[in-house]
């Protein structure tokens, strides 16, 4: 299977984890050992601010939430426009930074927009692909403004599976599965 990387994750009506019920993921890593990606729709009620608070000589010059990432603990993230101090690139104008070098900069706030992670989800070997072959996953592009500006909760992920042409969720999803109208589900 070609890499994934850049594409987004929508979670389908046949996911039966409730960690990524009704999840936007961006896959930032996609190969043979395996994938990680970000919860784009999962903002938290603490701000990166507040977070930030606890660390002395961190300076913190973003205003939003801290998103969580997934159900897997890792290092804060970041996804940025930095190209030139970014960690990763992930697609066309947007970076992924875990290291504290990289992501320093970016929480200083001049990389320009930028979205934080707490977690990640991740997959082992051959794990994701099984999951695709069971629908648990639609794949779609994006672009970085999508990205870097992700909407809130079922919300967008609802916005998102809406913009889905009819053919291809016919092709993907079992119609006894999903309703006529999503929204009921």
């Amino acid at each position: 299977m070609d890499s994934l990387r850049g594409k987004l994750l929508l979670a389908s009506p046949a996911m039966g984890d409730p960690n990524f019920e009704r999840a936007v993921i961006l896959l930032v890593q996609h190969g043979d050992e395996g994938a990680l990606g970000l919860v784009l729709n999962r903002p938290t009620d603490t701000s990166l601010a507040e977070a930030m608070a606890s660390l002395p000589g961190v300076e913190c010059g973003i205003d939003g939430p801290l998103h969580r990432g997934g159900p897997c603990d890792g290092p804060l993230m970041a996804l940025h426009r930095d190209t030139v101090g970014g960690e990763e690139r992930v697609m066309d104008g947007v970076c992924w930074s875990t290291q504290r070098e990289y992501v320093e900069p970016v929480l200083a706030g001049a990389a320009g927009p930028a979205v934080f992670f707490a977690g990640y989800a991740g997959w082992g070997a051959g794990q994701l692909e099984g999951e695709l072959q069971a629908d648990a996953w639609v794949v779609t592009d994006t672009d970085g403004d999508t990205v870097l500006t992700p909407g809130e909760g079922e919300g967008w992920w609802l916005g998102l599976i809406r913009r889905q042409r009819r053919d291809t969720l016919g092709q993907r999803f079992d119609p006894k599965i999903v309703p006529p109208d999503p929204s009921m589900n």
